[in-house]
């Protein structure tokens, strides 16, 4: 198949419950990324709910979509909420939402509480910059508590907490750039074991090579995938389906991700998978052939057990 370029288009899992009939509210470059949804992304879309489904039979994303630049004020139920973005090249569309009166702050991407950030700019954040771009801003709102995109809810500290931990993760990086250690062995001994407790340990790797070139002077990097299809089995599961560990009729094993926008058949979604299923299966493999959490799962139907 011929390479493509991934697309950047994320879909709230919870959307398809509410739309029809509600408005969905969101940035203008996720409407442009929803306006180049590709099939598979719509289907999945569709099924999200099975019993909305013949509510979204004939419908698209963007039919109840409404969308916004920079600011927006809704006044809703007595509440004045504040939808705020902050301008980033490489923020596809991650959006604060502010109650600026109860001093509540849904902070999206940057109000990680636990966890390792995932920097990447088709998931939230291109850079460490735009990240403390946004920290900044919102941090001068000085909300009273933050309800995170993961993680329990908590308070400012929650935006200063990944405040330092970014300007540390920088650091370290800086350091080794200056040993004249190569990219392969900056990603190697990268660590942030300040934060032990934290999961997602597996997206320090990537932190690493984003920090890398954005400290070259480099723009995040921007891998073309092939399409690939395959009949596996499942040999393993870990968190409710999310990562599959199979092996392919050809006999290679493979680590497979089904992440949001994975077009199910046969089942409902990805809990119902269970290891010894067999699957056909569509991914998408990035031409470098580097795919740390696994190769992204597009489209997948069980064949049997």
């Amino acid at each position: 198949m011929s390479s493509l370029r991934r697309t950047t288009a994320i879909i709230p899992a919870d959307t398809p419950l509410f739309s029809p009939p509600a408005t969905v509210i969101l940035h203008d470059r996720v409407a442009k990324d929803w306006a180049a949804m590709k099939d598979y992304q719509i289907k999945s879309w569709r099924k999200r709910f099975p019993e909305r489904a013949l509510a979204l039979a004939d419908v698209k994303p963007l039919d109840t979509v409404v969308s916004f630049s920079d600011r927006m004020t809704i006044h809703l139920g007595g509440k004045t909420v504040e939808l705020i973005y902050i301008d980033d090249a490489y923020n596809p569309g991650d959006v604060a939402v502010w109650l600026c009166e109860e001093g509540v702050m849904h902070a999206g991407f940057v109000g990680y509480i636990g966890r390792h950030p995932d920097i990447r700019p088709d998931y939230s954040h291109g850079t460490t910059a735009g990240m403390l771009k946004q920290l900044e801003a919102l941090s001068v709102l000085k909300p009273k508590i933050i309800v995170p995109a993961h993680g329990p809810v908590g308070d400012i500290t929650a935006l200063s907490t990944l405040t330092d931990y970014v300007l540390l993760a920088r650091q370290k990086v800086r350091a080794m750039m200056q040993q004249g250690l190569p990219l392969e062995a900056i990603e190697r001994q990268f660590d942030m074991h300040e934060y032990k407790d934290w999961d997602r340990g597996q997206h320090l790797s990537a932190t690493a090579a984003t920090i890398y070139r954005e400290l070259k002077g480099e723009g995040p990097e921007v891998v073309p995938y092939a399409e690939r299809t395959a009949v596996v089995r499942i040999d393993k599961i870990a968190e409710e389906g999310r990562f599959l560990t199979v092996t392919a009729d050809g006999g290679w094993q493979l680590l497979l991700r089904a992440a949001g926008d994975v077009d199910f058949e046969g089942i409902k979604d990805r809990s119902e998978l269970k290891p010894g299923m067999k699957l056909k299966v569509i991914y998408l493999e990035p031409t470098n052939g580097e795919a740390p959490l696994g190769f992204d799962i597009t489209e997948l139907e069980v064949e049997g057990q």
